[in-house]
């Protein structure tokens, strides 16, 4: 089971850090949108507010010198290496943190007053999102879609691999996922800070120095292989782009008057640069360090093509799921149905992920139930309902809104 957790973390991992093209849910290192250090707006989406934010001409012209010359750096970043997580994400911030003083010395006082409006409208609809069900979708995705057709190219990798490295990956992979282990341990501990994790990070080093190597020697296969589904990646790419999209904040209220991301100019390659900017740094996996393009492929590399496949899906425990009402202000009732007889966990959770409370927590039969739930201290917000029973979770969404 650890092993296909961590293949399936690997996958997701792989992916995201080849794209850089959206941000994923609050889960295993993948962080929602909206970083400190990432600028709100993009150079084109911002040119594309040229009437809402009365843009004059020479404006646009030093925004789009600016644009230029941001899209050049960051390739450049891109194609860097960093030696620890804190020279990758300063080298970022660093970035956007200068292009950011650029723009205020393009825009006057007025317009930046505009975008903190905008911004604080974008962060009241961030709260909206359904986090979890985007989280769900993506990963049913990249199972069904992606993991089978990496998998297979991995295994044309497996052939040309010494019997000397393929041990060597083996012992690699196991440690990666015990550092995976260590890392969540580390973060369930509320007294946890950097240092911590700082310290963590070089007490594993050696290991990202010895994957560093692997990848250096099987540098051309991992290229040639990676370059035969290039056409795909471009396909998931669009609909994975598709599938955040539809939980985009702000659809039906006017997010289009705003250019909220989706400008015409940003669609293509003219525009990948500026949605970049917002999402500069590749996605990250908790037991393994993306510094750069090299550390990518040894997400390749520690795929195992020889992995079992998961097993078949268990029976349903649960049936019938419902909260109502739903918004609820002080008091919502959660009804299911019980299929197994077993120990039952009802768990309260935030938009992130994160436990509130244990609401019930007992042994059942099978059969109906109907459970009252308290929200009195709840504020206004996303929040999961999830029956945990048999392994198995079921989370039903409900939204406290008490105004």
């Amino acid at each position: 089971m650890h092993k296909q957790l961590f293949s399936a973390l690997l996958m997701g991992a792989l992916l995201l850090a080849g794209t850089a093209l959206m941000a994923q849910p609050g889960r295993d290192g993948h962080h929602p949108p909206g970083r400190q250090h990432r600028p709100m707006f993009s150079f084109d989406q911002l040119m594309d507010m040229q009437s809402e934010l009365q843009l004059t001409e020479d404006q646009m012209s030093r925004l789009g010198e600016l644009k230029t010359s941001f899209d050049q750096e960051l390739q450049e970043l891109k194609g860097q290496d960093f030696e620890s997580r804190e020279d990758h994400h300063q080298a970022f911030q660093t970035q956007a943190t200068k292009y950011k003083g650029e723009l205020d010395k393009v825009l006057t006082q007025e317009q930046l007053a505009k975008i903190e409006a905008m911004k604080a409208r974008h962060k009241e609809q961030m709260e909206k999102v359904d986090k979890e069900g985007l989280h769900q979708e993506m990963k049913a995705y990249q199972e069904k879609n992606i993991q089978p057709v990496m998998l297979q190219q991995r295994a044309k990798l497996e052939k040309k691999i010494s019997a000397e490295d393929k041990e060597l990956i083996a012992e690699l992979r196991a440690k990666f996922e015990a550092n995976r282990r260590e890392m969540e341990q580390l973060k369930q501990n509320p007294e946890h800070n950097r240092e911590d994790f700082q310290a963590l990070r070089e007490s594993h080093k050696g290991e990202h120095e010895a994957l560093k190597g692997l990848v250096e020697k099987y540098n051309e296969d991992i290229d040639a292989l990676l370059a035969e589904v290039k056409g795909q990646q471009e396909q998931w790419h669009k609909d994975m782009r598709a599938i955040h999209e539809k939980y985009a904040p702000g659809k039906e209220e006017g997010r289009g008057k705003e250019k909220w991301g989706k400008s015409e100019k940003g669609k293509g390659e003219k525009g990948k640069g500026d949605r970049q900017m917002r999402h500069a740094g590749p996605g990250s996996h908790p037991g393994m360090h993306p510094y750069g393009k090299e550390m990518r492929k040894g997400h390749f590399l520690l795929l195992d093509p020889n992995a079992p496949a998961e097993a078949p899906a268990k029976a349903a425990v649960t049936a019938n799921v419902n909260v109502y009402p739903n918004p609820a202000a002080n008091r919502m009732t959660l009804e299911y149905t019980l299929l197994q007889a077993g120990n039952v966990r009802i768990e309260l959770r935030d938009k992130e992920g994160n436990l509130v409370k244990v609401v019930e927590e007992s042994k059942k039969t099978a059969g109906d139930y109907s459970l009252p739930v308290d929200a009195t201290s709840l504020q206004d917000g996303v929040y999961y309902l999830t029956i945990v029973s048999q392994g198995q979770r079921t989370a039903q969404k409900v939204v406290v809104a008490k105004q």
